[in-house]
């Protein structure tokens, strides 16, 4: 998978060989330590910031200049069995209140996939408090969220993604710095990987 992501990033937005491009690690927000932080594009020297996130055999990666952004994305399953852990109060009465099973996991992978799409803008990934971050998965987005813990504070512009039936993703981007968003879907069967 590092390798498509090589070559998406030298190809599309780096003008080098994928081969040039090497990664990195910011300073994680909460102990400064690099070795769990945010990835980077360590070689060549840019501006570009990206994320990616991973399901099963699916990928997404999202790319934005000079400022942070942060991507999700899930298989949609049968199991919502960390609805009591990841959601607030508000969010699993909501979900509560929905007769059609069907329905109650739509709000289900809304919420999740904008927290965590947040979280990894952020930084901290999902070792935050889920169930403190309001998503509004009732709303059809895109919404506005808010997080905020000690030394990290911000307000993000999170929208979900029309992607592949069965799967869902959202996207965070700082919302004093909102883009447009361009999508390009690609395969990539990579020698050795079977998940590409």
């Amino acid at each position: 998978m590092h390798a498509a992501v090589r070559r998406v990033l030298g190809d599309h937005y780096l003008a080098v060989p994928p081969s040039a491009v090497r990664f990195g690690r910011h300073a994680c927000p909460r102990c400064t330590d690099p070795a769990h932080g945010r990835p980077r594009i360590e070689h060549p020297a840019t501006t570009l910031d990206f994320n990616l996130s991973r399901s099963g055999p699916y990928w997404l990666l999202a790319v934005t200049a000079g400022a942070k952004v942060g991507v999700d994305i899930e298989r949609r399953t049968s199991a919502v069995g960390v609805a009591d852990v990841a959601l607030t109060a508000y969010e699993l009465a909501r979900i509560r209140g929905l007769e059609v099973p069907e329905q109650r996991q739509e709000l289900f992978y809304r919420a999740w996939t904008r927290k965590e799409a947040v979280l990894k803008a952020c930084g901290v990934g999902i070792f935050a408090e889920l169930e403190n971050l309001e998503a509004s998965p009732a709303d059809p987005g895109p919404v506005t969220m808010e997080y905020s813990e000690s030394g990290l504070a911000g307000r993000w512009h999170v929208q979900d993604l029309a992607l592949t039936p069965g799967l869902v993703g959202a996207l965070a981007q700082d919302a004093e710095s909102v883009r447009p968003v361009v999508t390009r879907q690609a395969a990539f069967r990579l020698a050795g990987d079977n998940n590409s």
